[in-house]
């Protein structure tokens, strides 16, 4: 008895051993196999016959091939390789498709779609073929199903978005879709406002969004400025800064006295940081409730980048007047308030003195008139006043508060349609 227990205990060692070098050696195979689907799947294939991406991708690529015949063996393979994986059915429904079964291509990508609903292909043929039966709805389904799981997607399929929203038919059902405030609408109506090939095209699927209920958020809304702003569509855009006062025949400069923090054009200053340069809206010494524009500059050369503001004035005379405090301000010239028409013309309209030394609490102002034609909006803007390089090297502080703008009386002794406003 004790012979044929010694005898199996002996056998046991050499069974396990081999055991476990055979699942020693799957595990490596199977996991090689698996390394080399990705890069290359014939390879991998000639380890293990029923890696299911590597016949998958070697299925892709004889679909693209236009070898119907390989690419439906390879994807049936992958099917019985991997029955949940959906990319398989898609494969084998684009092959359908090129032969002339709609029938049996719609019902495999449904089965596709179901299995991988992250398959972008898969959803890109629906989304296609739903536009090809007219079911607009269904698409929209499709396309927001696609980006709620792939959001990287948007940048391929923005041109088919971009036609929905700027197509009479399609924009209003497309607006239901973004009424629901799916999360990629920030980034598509961002990208909108770039790729829309005009404003009036905007303009309807805007309107189409508010009919629904569905207003612009307030990043939204300044995209939409923005485009008004840079297509120059004055008509437009006054309309649109109407809605919330912010452009009304009363109305000339905002945020005179700087106590908003409004970033956007039209709806008060835009204040950039530039090289060189540090700008703040601090409480003035004399009133902690009173802000004031503060810059300071440190000794370098200065080209100011964006301390302005826009502005919508009717033809006329105008007169701008500021409030102004240097604390040891030095440069060759001066710092400059000046007002140019939009788009630029070869000189300003009007600029103020040059402002340089060491000045306390005073007002400056300067005169100027927009003309009737060409001038559809102004820009406010502050600058070193060098001619060259040599002339914009600057250090010191400047303070700026109390803007306002007033219309003046013509020969006539009329004033334009706006009046006085801070």
């Amino acid at each position: 008895m004790s012979t044929v227990t010694d005898a199996r205990s002996r056998l046991k060692i050499p069974v396990l051993v081999l055991l476990t070098v055979a699942l020693l050696w799957l595990v490596l195979v199977r996991g090689y196999a698996d390394y080399l689907a990705r890069f290359q799947p014939q390879r991998a294939i000639g380890i293990q016959s029923s890696q299911p991406e590597a016949l998958i991708r070697l299925a892709e690529s004889a679909l693209v091939a236009e070898d119907l015949p390989l690419a439906q063996s390879l994807a049936r393979r992958a099917v019985t390789s991997a029955p949940l994986e959906g990319r398989g059915f898609r494969i084998l429904g684009a092959v359908a498709d090129l032969r002339g079964d709609s029938g049996l291509a719609t019902a495999l990508m449904n089965v596709a779609a179901q299995l991988s609903p992250r398959d972008a292909p898969t959803q890109f043929w629906l989304v296609l073929r739903a536009i090809q039966a007219q079911d607009i709805d269904g698409a929209l389904v499709r396309v927001d199903r696609l980006l709620r799981f792939q959001p990287e997607a948007l940048d391929r399929i923005m041109p088919l978005l971009t036609t929905f929203a700027s197509n009479p038919v399609s924009a209003p059902r497309f607006s239901k879709v973004l009424a629901q405030d799916p999360p990629w609408r920030a980034n598509f109506f961002a990208r909108l406002m770039q790729l829309a090939p005009t404003t009036t095209h905007l303009s309807m699927f805007v309107q189409s969004l508010r009919r629904v209920g569905s207003d612009l958020a307030p990043s939204e809304r300044k995209n939409w400025i923005d485009r008004l702003s840079r297509d120059l569509d004055w008509p437009r855009l006054r309309r649109e800064l109407a809605r919330d006062q912010l452009a009304s025949a009363g109305t000339l400069l905002r945020d005179g006295d700087f106590e908003s923090d409004a970033d956007m054009a039209f709806a008060g200053w835009r204040l950039a940081q530039s090289t060189g340069l540090e700008v703040m809206r601090v409480a003035r010494e004399d009133s902690a409730k009173n802000r004031a524009l503060r810059l300071e500059f440190f000794g370098s050369r200065v080209r100011i980048q964006g301390i302005e503001q826009w502005t919508l004035l009717e033809p006329g005379r105008y007169r701008l007047s500021a409030q102004v405090r240097l604390e040891n301000l030095q440069t060759p010239r001066g710092l400059m308030w000046s007002v140019h028409c939009i788009p630029a013309a070869a000189r300003p309209l009007g600029e103020s003195e040059l402002l340089l030394g060491e000045r306390a609490w005073s007002t400056f102002s300067f005169d100027f008139e927009v003309p009737a034609a060409g001038c559809g909006a102004q820009r406010l803007n502050l600058d070193v006043a060098g001619r060259i390089d040599a002339e914009r090297e600057i250090s010191g502080k400047a303070w700026f508060d109390e803007f306002s703008l007033s219309a003046m009386q013509d020969s006539r002794g009329k004033v334009p349609e706006a009046i006085e406003n801070r």
